[in-house]
């Protein structure tokens, strides 16, 4: 029967006590993990989003996010499930405003439908259509 000191193996029985290098876990498993799972498809995948987030920030002066989640479930006894998301944010671009006026109906329009046009404003004529000033 196994003491508390000594889990047991696979088959019940107490297991050999641990040497010194199997005391502390080693390390890289989240590498190795990163690598392995999905065929490497997780790794490359936060590579290209890393480089995304790198030239968005440089383009627009602000700052992007990128998010690495790891979800781990027991699966059976002794496995576990590894599932993984990786979110990106990107900076946007700032928007400017627009102005406009709005009629009784709820439409939307540039000028005022309730103001008289502004008096000086004139039509310019593109110029291909522009009869030349003749200087004497």
């Amino acid at each position: 029967m196994p003491t508390d000191a000594t889990p047991p193996n696979l088959h019940g029985r107490a297991a050999a006590a641990p040497s010194a290098h199997q005391i502390r876990p080693p390390e890289g498993h989240f590498i190795a993990m990163l690598t392995g799972k999905s065929g490497g498809v997780t790794l490359h995948d936060l590579d290209i989003k890393l480089a995304a987030a790198v030239r968005a920030c440089l383009e627009t002066g602000r700052p992007a996010t990128l998010t690495y989640t790891v979800k781990i479930k027991q699966n059976a006894r002794r496995g576990v499930k590894v599932l993984d998301e990786a979110k990106l944010k990107l900076p946007e671009e700032e928007k400017g405003e627009s102005f406009f006026f709005a009629n009784a109906f709820g439409c939307l329009m540039r000028n005022n439908p309730e103001g008289p046009d502004l008096p000086g404003l004139v039509v310019v004529v593109p110029e291909d259509q522009a009869t030349p000033i003749k200087i004497s």
